[in-house]
């Protein structure tokens, strides 16, 4: 018999599918958290994006209202002036982030770009708050998006109560979202990584927590099957467990004790064979006595009957009824020496037929013998009667 336990294919596993199934899993839960949480993040990035122009626009503003204090106005809003406070200003990394400043009237009066100084303005939304302030209504600040030329912006103006200048700080809205798809890419490389390793601690886990006690529990019923009943560590380990791989280490364990109970009534079964066989074969043996008996017996009335035969040849009329009578005798005893010899063979077929039995019974306690020399429960011993050579 192959003793060897059949290896299951990787791909048929259970750790390769619970594996499997863990990590999709894993992934599945990612993939959802990227969507559901990158627009919130977007949200956040706009709303956070706005007020950090909203910020610059007012502590920039402030700067110049001093500057228009301190130096009056004209001074404080030249260009040369302007650049000194402002050049390099805007959202920090964002090189399309920057501050202008614009009259009332809607010319340029500072620009990173010189070349814009002293040309009107482009913007729509500046030139909305121009006709605003000609109109004597304004917001001191506030924040936009508008279009300019393809380009979603973002865009904190702040005028000042005199109405002397409109600050603008812009930025351009895909560098803003610029990050937030550096978040979703790097939660991508993040969902990867959990998706690797959460797959290897899957395999390692189930494999340990799973695949090793059912491969356990298999080398257990191979025994079994071997009619290998000695106890092990291993079952008395698996056993101790409080999970379905312990019940079913209990219940190979039951069945063991059934199978040793089945392998005891055997061996009782085989004791009242070997006794059956053992009277059977003293009867046969006792029959066999009786027929040579018989025989002998028969022999010396034949040779009696023969012997009478002779001596009565010649005799007179009623000596030959007696021959007549004797040689009648004679038939009979010869029809009972046929009988004779039918049951002597009969009895030499079932010497060997009990001759057979004897040595199928002496094979059979041999195996049980073996079975006898394991180690089963204390209260199972198991006693080999062989039948006599």
């Amino acid at each position: 018999m192959n003793n060897l336990i059949p290896k299951v294919g990787t791909l048929h596993s259970v750790r390769t599918k619970i594996a499997a199934l863990v990590a999709a899993a894993i992934l599945l839960v990612g993939i959802v958290m990227i969507l559901i949480y990158s627009p919130n993040v977007k949200n956040e990035m706009t709303t956070m994006a706005q007020h950090y122009l909203h910020d610059l626009a007012l502590s920039y503003g402030r700067v110049i209202d001093d500057e228009i204090d301190m130096i009056g106005v004209d001074k404080a809003l030249d260009a040369e002036e302007l650049a000194r406070h402002l050049d390099g200003v805007g959202m920090e990394g964002m090189e399309t982030s920057y501050i202008y400043i614009v009259s009332p009237e809607g010319t340029m009066l500072y620009h990173p770009t010189p070349e814009k100084i002293g040309e009107p303005v482009e913007n729509v939304v500046v030139k909305g708050v121009t006709q605003d302030i000609a109109a004597g209504k304004w917001n001191e600040s506030e924040v936009v998006s508008y279009d300019f030329k393809g380009a979603n912006k973002y865009a904190a103006y702040y005028v000042n109560e005199n109405a002397d200048y409109i600050l603008v700080v812009t930025a351009d809205e895909d560098e803003i979202f610029r990050s937030v798809d550096n978040i979703n890419s790097k939660g991508v490389i993040g969902v990867v990584i959990v998706f690797i390793v959460g797959s290897i601690l899957m395999v390692v886990l189930v494999t340990i927590l799973v695949v090793n006690p059912i491969m356990q529990i298999t080398e257990l019923i191979e025994r079994a099957s071997r009619m290998d009943f000695t106890d092990s560590n291993m079952q008395l380990v698996l056993s101790s467990r409080k999970d379905e791989m312990g019940l079913m280490a209990r219940s190979i364990g039951t069945l063991k004790g059934e199978l040793a109970e089945v392998v005891v009534a055997i061996r009782e079964s085989c004791d009242s064979l070997v006794a059956s066989a053992d009277v059977l074969n003293n009867g046969a043996a006792e029959t066999t006595t009786t027929m040579e008996q018989v025989e002998n017996a028969v022999n010396d009335i034949a040779n009696g009957a023969s012997n009478q035969a002779e001596e009565t040849q010649g005799a007179t009329e009623n000596v030959i009824l007696i021959g007549n009578m004797v040689r009648d005798t004679n038939e009979t005893v010869n029809d009972l020496m046929v009988s004779a010899n039918e049951m002597n063979m009969a009895n030499q077929n079932a010497k060997k037929i009990l001759s057979e039995l004897r040595d199928i019974n002496r094979q059979s306690g041999e195996y049980i013998d073996i079975i006898a020399r394991q180690r089963l429960p204390m209260n199972l011993h198991l006693r080999l009667v062989r039948l006599p050579s």
